[in-house]
Order: C-alpha cells, then structure tokens, then sequence
C-alpha cells in the first residue's frame, strides 16, 4: 500500500505514525502541524492551533477539510464560548470554528459561515446548521452541524465543505440569461424562465469557482441543478431533483388465535 504524502509533527518534535495521516485521524492536541492542511494563504497573522484537549477529527482526503470533531466537549478549552453556548449555540459554534480555523482551513469564519438554523430536539439538545458563503456568494452544498447536549456541551461537530476559495475576481463573464442558454443546449431542451444565481461552486479537488447555479426543469420527471462556469460557459455538474417515494403498504394484522 502506498501511503499519501502527508507529514505530521507533535510539540515534542517527533515524528508520528504515518498510518494516523493515512486514515485522516487525529487525536488530542498533541498535534501542532500537518502538512498540507493549512489555510490556503496561510498568513502569519494566524496563529497556529491545535485540536482540542481528548477530541478526535477525521478529514477529507481530498480537500483536507474537517468532515469530523467529536469529543466529550469541545468548547472545555474555550469557557467563555462554553458559557455563551448555553443562551447562544450558534455564536459559540462560529466562535469554535474561528479558533480553530486553521484545522478548518477557513480564514476568516465569522464572514464565511451564516447561520441557517438552531432546531433542539425532544432530548433538549440543540442543533446548528451553518451555511458556507464566500464574499456574499453561497457555497454550493457548504455546510456544517453542531451539535449540543442538554448542558450545553459540543459533542460533535459534521461538515462537507470547501476551505477558503483564492478567488480575487468574482465578476462573471456571462449574464445569467446565457446561462441558461448553455444550460438548454446541454439538455437539448428550451430554456424558459429558469432560474439562476450566482455561487461558488467546489470543484472536485476543492477549489471554488464562480458558477450559475440554473434550476431547470424540462418535464415533471426531468429537472435538474445546473452549474454553469460564469466565466467560460462550460457545464461544470448537474444534479436531478426529482425524487420517487415509494408507498409502503401495511400488512393485515394477523387475527388472534382462538383457544
């Protein structure tokens, strides 16, 4: 097996095993450098921080971007944060990530996260869902989940995202109008009054493109999400919106047995 190319360094100076980078699992804040998961630009103005006390993070192999934290509370070392969460879950949560920013590879999380939601549950625990954007522009399918027990306490942390785009320009060559041309010509198809926005779309490697997100739907069995490269024109990913449920009939309960 050929292990990637990944290095990790502990505060002691020594090396680790190479099969914890392998399987994208880090544990306890022992860790203080892991090469190739710095933010993009990597300003010294950014301190370096380490996981915190006893959690555990898996990443992304190929975007190198938290897809995982857990850990008893990951808010111990932040007691500020940690009484803030209890009136405010979704400030402490935004809070955690800027601390931590550069093992969530984003610069500047309080502009680049919005809040889409804080649901509690039955159990009183709390849930918050936080949307990546980037200068204004959603990330297409950027989000993050925090998760709260009854005392407060951030036990888990979720999230599928892209780190902070280097794009210095997001003026779009195309108007919205010839997206959907481009769109129509793809699916051979008329293209009407759909809709398109503006977004950043993840490539595959993890980089953000300024793309037209075209909502288009040709039949009640045919629609889709369309991404349009707002620079080129290219057709960059579609995803179908049609969905099938299927209806689960219930059996007959089975009639008592008489004696």
């Amino acid at each position: 097996m050929i292990l990637p190319s990944c290095r990790l360094t502990a505060m002691n100076g020594d090396a680790v095993n190479p099969f914890l980078c392998a399987f994208g699992i880090l544990v306890g804040p022992s860790f203080i450098a892991v090469s190739g998961f710095a933010s993009p630009a990597s300003p010294t103005s950014l301190p370096l921080k380490t996981l915190p006390r006893e959690a555990a993070a898996r990443f992304d192999s190929t975007r190198k971007t938290v897809t995982r934290i857990e850990g008893r509370n990951l808010l111990d070392e932040l007691p500020d944060e940690a009484k803030r969460a209890r009136s405010d879950p979704s400030a402490a949560a935004i809070a955690f990530v800027s601390t931590y920013r550069q093992t969530f590879r984003l610069i500047d999380p309080v502009t680049e996260l919005r809040v889409l939601a804080v649901k509690p549950d039955e159990l009183g625990f709390q849930h918050v869902r936080l949307a990546q954007v980037f200068r204004g522009l959603e990330v297409a399918g950027g989000e993050m989940l925090f998760h709260f027990n009854r005392d407060a306490a951030l036990y888990l942390v979720t999230g599928s995202y892209i780190p902070t785009p280097a794009l210095s320009e997001l003026k779009p060559k195309l108007d919205k109008a010839a997206a959907v041309r481009a769109v129509a010509a793809e699916l051979s198809a008329k293209g009407g009054n759909w809709p398109a926005s503006l977004k950043i779309w993840p490539s595959p490697g993890g980089a953000g493109l300024l793309a037209y997100e075209v909502a288009a739907s040709v039949a009640l069995d045919k629609a889709w999400r369309v991404f349009v490269d707002a620079r080129s024109g290219k057709i960059l990913d579609r995803i179908s919106t049609v969905y099938t449920a299927s209806t689960i009939v219930p059996r007959p309960s089975p009639k008592p047995k008489t004696p």
